[in-house]
């Protein structure tokens, strides 16, 4: 059975699949210009005011559209974190000295996130990496009560100070009271205007200020060093202390020390009484052991070495004595002596 449609379901159905194929090549033309079929990379940032930031922020690199916002969430440290994507393409500038920002591009305009452009030297980050946030503030902000809030709070106070001042001088006497105060010091103002005239053409003053101002040149040269003496004040404090410390203990030692000392005081003569006997022992025993008849020969030799050497040293002393002594001038043959004929 062959169905046949009219002329009319024909033109019906022939806008139909018009429609359709215009609405599938609508689709991927703006999945293509949102980037939907091309590779994305996965970043992160904080920032600590998120106003203007929702799903869907545009996000920019060197002011062209290179991704956009995921989610905007509040941490449990009160400070937005914002997940965000960005093109392939442009995943190439994101770099370890790249820097996440809210600004708006327009005074009037939804706010994007721009990531700055990282420099060639610096290294690439890899996907799913945070980039640090940083705030900024547009005219917008400052103008939005948040912002304006304190400092209009501020001006507020400072007219209230002013109302309460201008209230008080529109008393009359005590505006006759501020000008006879000035009337009263202007006369004290010319006097110091003359004396430190007087210091500055006064020789004198001028060089005790010259003299003043090299002196506190030489104090803050000084200043360093005392400074840096403060600051070993507290080593020399431990050092005297630990040397105070030291001292106590040997005295300490010598306390314990006299005591035994003194037990041995009355026993020293006695002591160096015997040391000499000793020595006189010895000296007779060696005097017995030259007299001996195998020590005798070399002793006599080890004598007549001894006598030489104390004879050569005696010559060379008078020798040095003799070429120290001033020698004898001769005296200048007399006049007489000059004008004999030289046969007498």
């Amino acid at each position: 059975m062959i169905v046949k449609f009219s002329k009319v379901e024909r033109t019906a159905g022939l806008f139909v699949l018009v429609a359709v194929a215009i609405f599938v090549f609508s689709t991927v033309v703006i999945a293509t210009k949102q980037g939907w079929f091309s590779k994305h990379h996965n970043y992160s940032t904080t920032f600590t005011q998120g106003e203007g930031l929702h799903s869907g922020t545009l996000v920019q690199i060197a002011g062209l559209r290179a991704g956009s916002v995921n989610e905007v969430a509040l941490d449990e440290d009160n400070k937005i974190r914002v997940k965000l994507t960005v093109d392939a393409n442009f995943a190439k500038k994101v770099r370890e000295d790249s820097v996440a920002r809210v600004i708006r591009p327009f005074v009037i305009g939804d706010k994007v996130v721009e990531i700055t452009v990282g420099s060639k030297d610096s290294k690439l980050i890899s996907d799913g990496s945070v980039i640090p946030g940083t705030d900024s503030m547009d005219v917008m902000d400052l103008l939005g009560g948040g912002k304006l809030g304190p400092y209009l709070d501020t001006v507020d106070s400072l007219l209230k100070n002013l109302q309460v001042v201008a209230q008080a001088f529109a008393d009359p006497k005590r505006s006759q009271a501020m000008i006879g105060m000035f009337d009263e010091a202007l006369p004290t103002m010319k006097d110091i205007r003359e004396v430190s005239q007087e210091m500055t053409h006064n020789k004198a003053m001028r060089k005790s200020l010259d003299n003043m101002g090299k002196l506190m040149a030489q104090m803050n040269e000084m200043a360093p060093d005392l400074r840096e003496f403060s600051k070993r004040l507290p080593e020399l404090g431990n050092d005297g202390a630990k040397t105070v410390a030291e001292m106590a203990r040997m005295t300490d030692e010598l306390n314990k020390i006299l005591p035994v000392l003194s037990q041995v005081a009355p026993q020293l003569p006695q002591v160096s009484q015997e040391s000499l006997a000793a020595l006189k022992e010895a000296v007779i025993v060696l005097r017995a052991m030259q007299r001996s008849f195998l020590l005798r020969g070399a002793v006599k030799d080890v004598k007549e070495e001894d006598a030489k050497e104390d004879a050569k040293k005696q010559e060379d002393m008078e020798k040095q004595q003799q070429s120290q002594q001033p020698q004898p001038q001769t005296a200048p043959p007399a006049e007489s002596d000059l004008r004999k004929p030289a046969g007498q």
